[in-house]
């Protein structure tokens, strides 16, 4: 099967003259070969990037006319429960929150959450880490040193929480996550 369009994602804080191939870095294909893309999409942006920025990032990528090159940033929305039966809302309003983790770059919601929140301590697993009742347990000692926190995590590791049967109630009531969505900030 032959894709009808090459699509290549660049995440802004893994520039690709940066990066390395595999497996010391995360390029999967030589940098030149951007230019066989339809379209290439800067993701992860800061919200305030400006049309300069966005034009220093194409003049970076060095890309042939008639590519086009996209720049999306990460919207969060308000916290959900993990767990929705036992949820406790008021948590949310802490000032304090743990940072529950199972993606390979966890800065962009770090610095989001930094906003509303001193991150008390941080629980980072391995990316697509499959939680364990060992990790339950792991998990129940963090929020007790840390009892007036919040738990928060991303929509993807909720999932994957969701599942653990060994949280005791008290620890599922503080267990949030955010909801993210990709917003275009501008296309060429």
């Amino acid at each position: 099967m032959k894709p009808s369009k090459n699509i290549v994602l660049i995440d802004s804080s893994r520039p690709i003259d940066r990066d390395h191939l595999l497996p010391l870095g995360r390029l999967r294909d030589l940098p030149e070969q951007i230019k066989r893309a339809h379209t290439v999409v800067v993701t992860k942006c800061p919200p305030e990037m400006d049309i300069a920025d966005m034009f220093l990032w194409e003049q970076r990528l060095k890309m042939p006319a008639g590519i086009e090159v996209q720049f999306t940033t990460l919207k969060y929305a308000d916290p959900l429960p993990v767990f929705p039966q036992e949820a406790d809302k008021r948590y949310i309003y802490s000032k304090f929150a743990i940072l529950l983790t199972s993606i390979a770059n966890p800065r962009h919601l770090r610095y989001h959450l930094l906003s509303f929140y001193k991150i008390s301590s941080d629980l980072e697993f391995r990316d697509h880490h499959n939680f364990s009742n060992r990790d339950a347990g792991k998990i129940k000692r963090w929020a007790l040193k840390h009892n007036k926190a919040l738990i928060i995590t991303t929509e993807k590791d909720a999932q994957r929480l969701s599942a653990l049967t060994q949280l005791p109630d008290e620890v599922k009531s503080r267990m949030f996550y955010l909801p993210v969505e990709a917003v275009l900030l501008r296309s060429r």
